[in-house]
């Protein structure tokens, strides 16, 4: 097991613990004096963004975004091209979901915080950012939440029909 996916299985703990997972993110040089500046130390060469569990108001906004991200359909003949288009297609808006995750107040997260992750994060990173924010946003908490809400019960197919929505069995 590599440091990334000790990593990750550490992380998964702190997100079950409500802690803030921090995401440690290299900054690379933008020209030669940042560069420099990085070399002695005088810029930083990483930045750590805390993601803390997602709030009701951000799950709603990120929830929207990957709605209008939609089902990928995969071309077979043309996967690379397929690969590009959803790059195209996607790329700010995974780069917004992460900054809404790590910003998560009710305010729109910074234009630099979404550039800063677009032009930072590597693919590994990415994709390890996405995974911490949809294991943050606990859906099945929430999905359990709404059950409770409504009342309502997960039935079996076999269970319909002798079962109310309380759970009880039917009085016959």
């Amino acid at each position: 097991m590599n440091n990334s996916e000790k990593d990750l299985l550490h992380n998964v703990g702190k997100t079950l613990l409500q802690e803030p997972v921090i995401l440690e993110v290299g900054v690379h040089p933008r020209h030669m004096v940042h560069r420099v500046l990085q070399k002695c130390m005088l810029a930083p060469t990483k930045r750590c963004l805390p993601i803390r569990p997602i709030t009701l108001g951000n799950l709603v906004r990120i929830s929207r975004l990957l709605l209008e991200m939609g089902a990928p359909t995969i071309d077979k003949d043309n996967l690379l091209e397929g690969n590009y288009q959803l790059i195209a297609d996607n790329g700010m808006r995974v780069a917004r979901i992460i900054a809404i995750a790590v910003h998560n107040q009710r305010s729109e997260p910074s234009d630099r915080l979404v550039h800063f992750i677009r032009d930072h994060f590597t693919s590994r990173e990415l994709a390890l950012a996405g995974g911490l924010v949809l294991k943050q946003m606990d859906l099945q908490s929430f999905m359990n939440t709404i059950i409770s809400v409504k009342k309502m019960t997960v039935m079996s197919p076999r269970d319909q029909g002798s079962s109310i929505a309380s759970g009880q069995p039917l009085e016959e």
